[in-house]
């Protein structure tokens, strides 16, 4: 069983999960500690995902 660990560095203060010597994070948490994110009408903060996809993208390759 993984434990839920903290990770910080100065830059990041990320929580993040081992399983089967994988690290996983949570997207969110990370758009928003680089500043992927906007003010909604609301007032609230959220993720710019459009621009999280572009990002990924062109890591992860879309095939063409």
């Amino acid at each position: 069983m993984s434990e839920l660990q903290n990770f910080t560095n100065g830059i990041f203060d990320l929580d993040i999960k081992v399983e089967s010597e994988k690290v996983l994070f949570s997207a969110e948490q990370v758009a928003k500690t680089l500043g992927l994110t906007t003010i909604a009408k609301s007032g609230n903060e959220v993720v710019r995902w459009s621009r999280v996809s572009k990002y990924l993208s062109q890591q992860v390759g879309k095939t063409e």
